[in-house]
């Protein structure tokens, strides 16, 4: 995925979810990356972890992008300073462009 931030000090947080007909929502995968601000940005390449799930028939599949997952994961208080100790917070605000972004489910078919 294509991804600006104007804080270099940014994460990254994706979540596959399967949505059912009735429009329940149930988590399936995720992860998180934390930016390297001396590494170039764009594109990005999160591996999520890795699952064993069978998305029932007539169910959707929801991509949820989003700049972090608390308490999920640790806070990214986005000024590079420890997250432990420090309790300064800088905002940053993003683009993100998914034209040539995928999402790679592989697909495994039961024998008849």
């Amino acid at each position: 995925m294509g991804h600006r931030s104007d804080n270099p000090f940014a994460d990254l947080f994706v979540r596959v979810s399967e949505v059912d007909a009735k429009g329940g929502s149930r988590n399936v995968a995720d992860g998180m990356l934390r930016l390297d601000p001396s590494a170039p940005t764009d594109p990005v390449r999160l591996e999520l972890d890795p699952i064993a799930h069978r998305f029932a028939r007539g169910s959707r599949i929801r991509l949820t992008i989003a700049g972090g997952s608390h308490p999920r994961w640790e806070r990214n208080l986005g000024t590079g300073d420890d997250p432990a100790t420090s309790t300064r917070m800088l905002p940053s605000h993003r683009t993100i462009d998914l034209s040539a972004s995928r999402l790679v489910l592989p697909v495994v078919t039961s024998p008849a």
